[in-house]
């Protein structure tokens, strides 16, 4: 019978919480994680800037060095906050964030608008709105990815809204409504992490 008592649900539910916050984690993936995001909210700062290109090439070779100190980290470190491939996958997919933005920067300048306001305007806040997510996740809070859901859902109906009318016939529109929808993937993937170690 207490063999069977220990090893219930409800203590087993217990014991893993306790082993959770015994063993020491390396906090630095969380600081790496918010510096990523940083790049990303600078590079959506320069969008619309016209003299960006030199910051783009520093942001670039930051953001390289940033993920590459990622993966050799996560080689090299025993216990991580959550899973390795975990965060794999949010690095990669904020570099990719990050390049996405930077080629943003150039579409505009080929198509010769500099007029995009609604559309940083969305973009910045899916930023803030990341940054708090993995502050969220940082300090074990519910974290969920409703919010982006509505901007980018917000977005589409505003490129649909241009194409009909034919105001905008370049590609930007559905660009900016691409760097959202990373971020709404991205912000899915705090929310599945969030969930298994909730």
């Amino acid at each position: 019978m207490k063999v069977n008592y220990i090893f219930s649900q409800p203590n087993l539910w217990y014991m893993k919480r306790v082993i959770h916050f015994l063993i020491p984690k390396e906090k630095r993936f969380y600081d790496t994680l918010h510096r990523q995001l940083d790049y990303c909210a600078e590079a959506c700062s320069l969008v619309c800037s016209e003299s960006a290109v030199q910051k783009f090439q520093t942001i670039t070779k930051e953001k390289h060095k940033l993920f590459s100190q990622i993966v050799n980290d996560l080689h090299e470190t025993l216990v991580t906050p959550f899973d390795k491939e975990d965060i794999y996958r949010l690095a990669h997919g904020q570099d990719r964030l990050a390049n996405k933005i930077m080629d943003l920067h150039v579409r505009m300048k080929l198509a010769h608008t500099q007029e995009a306001t609604p559309w940083i305007h969305l973009l910045q806040e899916a930023m803030i709105y990341l940054k708090q997510m993995l502050s969220s996740l940082e300090k074990n809070e519910h974290v969920s990815s409703f919010v982006l859901r509505e901007k980018v859902l917000l977005a589409q109906s505003m490129v649909y809204d241009e194409m009909a009318t034919e105001k905008n016939k370049s590609a930007i529109p559905e660009r900016f409504t691409s760097c959202l929808l990373l971020c709404e993937d991205i912000a899915a993937q705090y929310e599945s992490i969030g969930v298994k170690h909730a």
